[in-house]
């Protein structure tokens, strides 16, 4: 029909385009609700974009956060793996002497003993300097860049250590030009309380910032490690290295370039602001959310990320470029069909939503107590807290403020005013027995009181608060067999009184809080059970620690018995068959130490063991290596991934060490003190290959060192 309107089936409104006429009022409902409907979704829009963005925005602060703690977690550790080294290495005899007396010989075995730790620790180089700075051994000595001969005593590492501390400082090496931390140790002989030297081992920086870059994708942002003067040493972006992250003035950059910390050379700035609290602006306009986490063991350096805001706000926007016309016409159209199905309803249902409102009101409100009610049960065990929620909703269904729980004491016969509202908050801990007051009558018939006028109720407590209290109801805490307390609620307002209805939630209301007592007590109970379990369970595991650790070590000497040995000869043997790896052993005897217990009695032969397998043990540095006691004066040693020279070193430094202890032993064909014989064996682990032929390798070159009183491979 030519200028006949589009048919909907939606009713009255249906009928009305049909017949060409669309009522004023109708007409006006509808503009009214397509208005409203764009304003609202409009509205709605804005907000949920609003809403999106500070989730997206606090989602990427939160990942740049923790990026910047675990990237600041792994330099923490890494600074931490020669700290003990190089105090170790600034502790041993042959450096000291090196530094006592410097002549050809100390100088060659320090360099031997420099060149041993820096092939153990996969370090940079180790070097060695007198109080002047001056370098006089290092395991760099035959490099072209040679530390032998300079002097870093403009370091701030060899000055702390020359005082007496042990120093960590990351720097670019003024001789190698590569980036380091350094360790310093003070190096003191016997005779001397101020320092004779510092002992130093750099270690490489690239090994951790190749760790960094593979733990923290590239996309996820970029992070740098800086000092408090803002240069950057270390960054997952190569082009920051050697910046200002911001704009120093120009007594900061002489300063730094003084310091000779980062080199000599003028740094450029990357021009980074501050725009918030977690929020910075670099020169291009670009805004990063930025977090710091400070380094543990040393607080002047700092891991910071760095992520950009256009990165985490693509999430948003992308979807939205790419379908905005096709979703704005969808919308259109879905927002055409629901005003005119909306319209449509709304005529037909209006009266009878007008005639249940006011009945759903009340209902709605009792099921919307109810269920947060429900929830705070649910979800909190705390019972005080729970109580006063579940009286507050109460009151506030009945129209009152003022409410009390009463709970009972066996223990006391009394009941306790544990929770109280309004004019009842300041008593309580306040107690009645039973039959005493509103509450006492309660409890002690277990049935509802309800009083219209308080204030004339013969029985009433002798309060003047409670003077011009009207109306009030107590309701039992009623279990299956016994009564816990009495909850109510009072009204001050002279006429007001509690319905049927009213009583009934109060009534329910009761019942929630008797659940809510038994889960209390029951949450109780268990975590009381939960902890004596736990302290069964550590108390278990403690002894059996205990018994695990005394099956593993030799009762006389405390390091490790015939049985450990075996298990890690076996274990090392394993392992090092799949690289084919050489695995070294030094097998020891005490010389004549029979002679020894009966020249001087088997305690003191006890303790002599007890010495010397102390003293072995301290000469073996590497975690993996095991010293333990074979048998009777036999010791062994294992030395997984140790070649024969590298064994011998560390037998040599071995019978060096017992041979100062100098213990007396006049009945010794070897010496006047206590000596011993190493057999040194070396051997390529296979997988076919039987570790026992080890042993015996091991101990045919003690049996040929017994002979020669000397150590033997």
């Amino acid at each position: 029909m030519k200028g006949a309107w589009p048919t909907w089936r939606s009713g009255d409104i249906t009928k009305a385009l049909q017949a060409k006429v669309l009522p004023v009022k109708l007409r006006l409902i509808v503009l009214s609700l397509a208005f409203l409907s764009l304003i609202a979704v409009t509205t709605g829009a804005f907000f949920y974009y609003s809403i999106l963005k500070r989730t997206v925005l606090a989602e990427a602060n939160r990942r740049a956060a923790s990026d910047a703690a675990t990237v600041s977690s792994m330099f923490s550790a890494y600074l931490n793996e020669n700290a003990k080294s190089v105090k170790t290495l600034a502790g041993m005899d042959t450096i000291k002497a090196a530094l006592h007396e410097t002549n050809a010989p100390n100088l060659a075995a320090a360099n031997l003993m420099l060149d041993h730790f820096q092939q153990s620790l996969g370090t940079d180089v180790c070097y060695l300097m007198n109080t002047e700075g001056l370098t006089l051994a290092s395991s760099n000595r035959h490099a072209p860049r040679s530390f032998v001969g300079k002097n870093f005593g403009f370091r701030p590492y060899f000055q702390e250590a020359l005082r007496g501390k042990a120093w960590v400082y990351m720097a670019l090496g003024a001789t190698s030009h590569k980036r380091g931390i350094y360790y310093s140790h003070p190096v003191y002989h016997d005779a001397h309380k101020a320092p004779v030297g510092v002992l130093v081992i750099k270690a490489g920086i690239d090994q951790i910032e190749a760790r960094a870059l593979a733990a923290i994708r590239r996309d996820n942002g970029a992070w740098a490690l800086i000092n408090t003067d803002g240069v950057i040493f270390a960054a997952s972006q190569s082009d920051w290295l050697f910046h200002f992250l911001g704009n120093p003035d120009k007594e900061l950059k002489e300063r730094v370039a003084r310091s000779r910390q980062f080199g000599i050379e003028t740094m450029a700035t990357l021009g980074f602001t501050k725009t918030g609290v977690h929020q910075m602006q670099d020169r291009g306009g670009e805004v990063y959310l930025v977090h710091g986490k400070s380094i543990d063991t040393m607080g002047q350096w700092q891991v910071m990320f760095f992520y950009k805001t256009h990165n985490a706000l693509a999430v948003l926007t992308a979807p939205i470029i790419r379908y905005r016309k096709p979703v704005i016409i969808a919308i259109f159209f879905i927002f055409t069909v629901i005003i005119i199905t909306l319209s449509s309803m709304a005529m037909q249902d209006i009266r009878e939503r007008k005639r249940k409102r006011d009945a759903l009101a009340l209902q709605n409100a009792y099921l919307s107590a109810l269920h947060d009610t429900t929830l705070g049960l649910i979800g909190r065990l705390e019972f005080n807290a729970l109580i006063h929620a579940v009286l507050s909703r109460a009151g506030a269904l009945t129209g009152t403020q003022d409410g009390f729980l009463y709970l009972y004491d066996s223990q006391t016969d009394e009941l306790e005013l544990m929770v109280g509202l309004g004019v009842y908050k300041d008593g309580v801990g306040r107690r009645v027995k039973p039959g005493q007051g509103l509450s006492g009558k309660v409890y002690q018939s277990g049935e509802p009181l309800i009083l219209e006028d308080y204030s004339a109720w013969p029985d009433r407590l002798p309060q003047r608060k409670y003077d011009d209290l009207r109306a009030v109801v107590g309701m039992p805490l009623k279990r299956r067999s016994s009564i816990a307390g009495v909850m109510g609620l009072g009204h001050f307002e002279p006429g007001k009184t509690f319905g049927q209805g009213e009583i009934d939630i109060i009534e329910r209301f009761c019942q929630l809080s008797v659940v809510a007592l038994d889960n209390a007590q029951l949450y109780s109970r268990l975590q009381d059970e939960l902890e004596e379990r736990h302290r069964a369970q550590e108390a278990l595991k403690s002894a059996n620690l205990k018994l695990e650790r005394l099956a593993r070590l030799d009762g006389l000497t405390q390091i490790a018995n015939r049985r450990r040995f075996d298990e890690a000869l076996q274990e090392e043997w394993r392992r090092m068959s799949r690289s084919k790896a050489s695995i070294a052993m030094i097998m020891g005897d005490v010389d004549f130490f029979k002679r020894f217990n009966d020249t001087y009695g088997h305690q003191a032969g006890d303790r002599c063991l007890q010495v010397i397998a102390q003293t072995m043990s301290a000469n073996v540095y590497r975690p993996a290596d095991i010293t333990a006691r074979y048998g009777g004066e036999e010791f062994v040693i294992l030395l997984p991934e140790t070649d024969i020279e590298g064994a011998r070193f560390v037998a040599q430094r071995i019978r060096a060490a017992i041979h100062n202890l100098k213990i007396p032993h006049a009945c010794s064909d070897a010496a006047p003190h206590v000596t011993v014989s190493l057999g040194v064996a070396c051997l390529a682990a296979v997988a076919d290959g039987d570790p026992s032929f080890l042993i015996q390798l091991a101990d045919e070159a003690l049996y040929e060192a017994k002979d020669l009183s000397l150590i033997h491979i």
